[in-house]
């Protein structure tokens, strides 16, 4: 009877040890809060295409 006693109780160390890392590796995202700075991105650069040549037309009768 103090074999199995003894058994559950090293489960249940365990088990809390397990728990404990769990919940400091899920708040351990809280603690390090995100800055609110401004992001540095590089973006494409602009590209501007040649105007369109527009044509007169000539007015018949």
């Amino acid at each position: 009877m103090t074999k199995i006693v003894n058994y559950l109780l090293a489960c249940i160390k365990f088990q809390e040890k397990i728990i404990t890392l769990l919940l400091v590796l899920l708040t351990i995202k809280n603690i390090f809060p995100k800055s609110d700075g401004p992001i540095r991105k590089k973006y494409r650069t602009l590209q501007i295409y040649a105007l369109p040549i527009i044509e007169v037309l000539k007015k018949f009768d």
